[in-house]
């Protein structure tokens, strides 16, 4: 079988399949792109579908472990050249308070991992802040950076070719949903960190870090390049509600957001593939 040369990679982490009372990232660039074929991949949460114009989407399952796994399949696969691949991780996201409203588009320009010690905070010391805290080791995954120059491009395609609000900024990836504003405070502290206070948090996921980690190592291995991997993650809802508690935050739930965050992740990464196709 002759590999499948890709121009576009669409990377979801979730589709309506999974979640059935939200609307997949997956959907609209199944159904608008028209990627009629399916190829299975062993190892990887879902299939790619693509089709003939050189579009791909796969979708990694919610969370680090699943989005590492999927990717490193799908970058290892034998029958699909990534080699020159425009890769765009797309997906919803909970925004910090104050730097957009929802369905604000965020081209990230730094992805951070929550890896960290963490401290029973009823056990936490007066003196200190957060209750969670540096590990005393480098795993070479705590932050990735991303194509700035890309993202200054993209950024000014979406203002002027979309009515999307549309920012960049930085990401923090976590194993868990959380909702709060002393977590959104230990999250900026945390992007400020490890970014040398040159960005700062914009938005929250699951799975960013570990489809970095995957696709970092494949570009090491020549099997695609991590200059060509822009992250857009679109606000569905924020990390804390201002005027609720951190457990009423959590559970309020707009579908509506999820809806317009869908769309405009959609629109956004479509009018880029129009201008650079």
């Amino acid at each position: 079988m002759e590999k499948i040369k890709l121009k576009f990679l669409i990377i979801t982490a979730y589709s309506s399949k999974e979640i059935s009372n939200l609307k997949g990232e997956d959907e609209l660039f199944i159904e608008k792109e028209q990627l009629v074929n399916q190829l299975s991949i062993p190892c990887a949460f879902s299939p790619l579908y693509y089709n003939d114009n050189g579009i791909g989407l796969i979708t990694t399952g919610i969370g680090i472990a699943n989005a590492s796994a999927s990717i490193m399949a799908v970058g290892l696969s034998e029958k699909i050249d990534l080699t020159d691949t425009n890769i765009f991780i797309a997906g919803v996201a909970g925004l910090m308070p104050g730097k957009g409203p929802l369905g604000t588009v965020v081209l990230v320009s730094n992805v951070i991992n929550g890896l960290c010690f963490e401290i029973d905070p009823r056990e936490l010391e007066e003196s200190k802040e957060f209750y969670k805290e540096e590990l005393p080791w480098i795993t070479d995954t705590e932050v990735f950076k991303l194509n700035y120059d890309r993202l200054k491009i993209f950024h000014s395609i979406i203002k002027e070719k979309t009515d999307i609000n549309a920012v960049i900024g930085g990401n923090l990836t976590g194993d868990y949903f959380w909702h709060g504003k002393r977590l959104a405070s230990w999250a900026d502290n945390w992007v400020k960190k490890w970014t040398g206070n040159k960005d700062s948090f914009y938005v929250s996921d699951m799975e960013n870090s570990g489809i970095l980690t995957s696709l970092k190592r494949l570009s090491k291995a020549g099997r695609c390049s991590f200059d060509n991997v822009t992250v857009i993650r679109t606000a569905s809802n924020y990390v804390y509600e201002p005027l609720l508690s951190a457990a009423e935050s959590i559970r309020k739930h707009d579908n509506d957001y999820f809806i317009l965050a869908v769309e405009n992740t959609y629109k956004a990464i479509r009018t880029i593939m129009s201008e650079i196709s």
